[in-house]
C-alpha cells in the first residue's frame, strides 16, 4: 500500500483527500499494467507492414489532395480571370 506522510499545517479533510487521490492514482497505474499484460502485441514484421501501409496511403492521399487543389485553382483562375 502507498505510504503518505502527514503534512503539518493541513487539516484532516485535505489530508484525507490527498490520501484518497494517491490511492486512486496507484490503483490506476496497477490496473493499466494489468491491462497492458493482456494485450497481444504485433510482431516486428506485422508492425513493419502496417507502417508501410500507412506511409503509402498518406503519400497517395497527399498526391490526390495536391492534384485536386491544382485543378481547382486552374478552374478558379479561368472563372475569375
Amino acid at each position: 500500500m502507498l505510504q503518505v506522510r502527514i503534512l503539518p499545517g493541513l487539516n484532516l479533510e485535505i489530508q484525507q483527500f490527498f490520501f484518497i487521490m494517491f490511492e486512486k492514482v496507484g490503483a490506476f497505474f496497477q490496473e493499466t499494467k494489468e491491462e497492458l499484460n493482456k494485450v497481444t502485441w504485433p510482431s516486428r514484421e506485422e508492425l513493419w507492414q502496417a507502417t508501410l501501409v500507412v506511409v503509402i496511403m498518406t503519400l497517395l492521399l497527399a498526391a490526390f489532395i495536391g492534384a485536386v487543389d491544382f485543378f481547382l485553382s486552374i478552374i478558379m483562375r479561368i472563372l475569375l480571370g
